[in-house]
């Protein structure tokens, strides 16, 4: 390796421990996403454009909240222990349950409700089956971890991985 990346990184592991900040990050996040959703979902479209219902939407649920999960998760996932493919899906399978969970908190009871209060089908019912195959943090992260999980079971290469996250961004 050359003198840059060994100025940069080290070759030895120096912190093994668990990193309470990142703990935290991760706890705060998992506390305040359905707080986020629910705000979100009690308000109309057109009061996301300020307010509170902006703050949750736009500056907390946005840059804040999803990004700070996603790179906590791989923070954890760099100091691991268990860096085995079975290990990323059963955690990976945990996370798509939770996404199943929210939506079903968040659109499948509540668009019941609406719908055996006033029975409007076409308000109600009609968008049911769309809302709650809608893709969330919590199915990102299910479908990246099995992505990877996927990379470590068939060695795939660093350089491989990073031309397959480079083309997937450009296919946004």
């Amino acid at each position: 390796r050359d003198k840059f990346y060994q100025s940069i990184f080290s070759e030895n592991e120096i912190n093994t421990g668990r990193q309470f900040e990142f703990d935290m990050a991760k706890a705060m996040i998992l506390l305040c996403l359905p707080f986020i959703h629910l705000v979100i979902q009690l308000c109309s479209d057109a009061s996301l454009e300020g307010g509170l219902p902006y703050l949750f939407d736009t500056i907390i649920g946005g840059p804040l909240a999803a990004p700070v999960f996603m790179f906590a998760m791989g923070f954890g996932m760099n100091y691991a222990r268990k860096r085995i493919p079975r290990h990323y899906v059963r955690h990976a399978i945990g996370i798509g349950i939770a996404g199943l969970i929210l939506n079903v908190f968040r659109f499948l009871i509540p668009l019941l409700i609406g719908y055996f209060t006033t029975k409007n089908y076409d308000y109600y019912l009609e968008p049911l089956p769309g809302r709650m195959l809608t893709s969330d943090i919590f199915q990102f992260a299910f479908f990246a971890l099995i992505i990877i999980a996927t990379f470590i079971k068939f060695n795939v290469s660093k350089k491989v991985m990073v031309l397959v996250g480079v083309v997937s961004l450009i296919n946004l």
